[in-house]
């Protein structure tokens, strides 16, 4: 019961919640910056879909960081160099994980899921249902990636980016 209750508190509820919700931000704020950048180029080589990721992207990040700061570990000082401290690490944090999670997926799909499937499964990947077992290695890839994703972010907030300092009450600190 300890155990439970240490690990499904109103931090970590509310940083699942928030991240759900970030989320959402991430895919709705996508598809309008695809819409609104349908056709975009640089020279000819269209970047709809990379311009469209990074605006996404970055617009998750600052959602994430607002609620994680007030709602989730509840840092309410708005000093000028702690915010800044606070985004850099944060930022940092995130970039971090990203480039864990495109590694992941690289690793157990680029390199992995290709070298069975060269392997076992060269005629039956091609047809439909291989498609299908595709679609369901690379979903399962990534929900893999996220878990430790959530997991990294969460400590990476918890005890680095919001770490409430020794020796000061959270009143003061709020």
């Amino acid at each position: 019961m300890g155990i439970i209750k240490k690990f499904f508190n109103r931090e970590t509820i509310s940083y699942l919640i928030f991240g759900v919700l970030t989320t959402v931000i991430a895919y709705v704020t996508y598809f309008i910056f695809d819409r609104l950048f349908a056709g975009a180029n640089i020279g000819g080589f269209p970047i709809t879909t990379e311009l469209s990721t990074l605006l996404s992207w970055i617009c998750a990040v600052a959602f994430a960081y607002i609620t994680n700061k007030i709602f989730v570990f509840g840092s309410m000082s708005f000093e000028r160099n702690l915010i800044l401290r606070e985004i850099r690490d944060f930022v940092a944090a995130r970039i971090f994980s990203l480039v864990f999670e495109m590694i992941w997926m690289f690793v157990f799909v680029d390199i992995l899921y290709n070298y069975l499937t060269d392997i076992f499964l060269l005629e039956w990947a091609s047809s439909v249902s291989g498609a299908i077992y595709s679609d369901v290695y690379k979903m399962c890839a990534k929900i893999g990636a996220n878990i430790f994703v959530v997991i990294m972010n969460y400590f990476f907030s918890k005890m680095i980016i919001f770490k409430k300092t020794e020796g000061v009450s959270e009143s003061e600190e709020n």
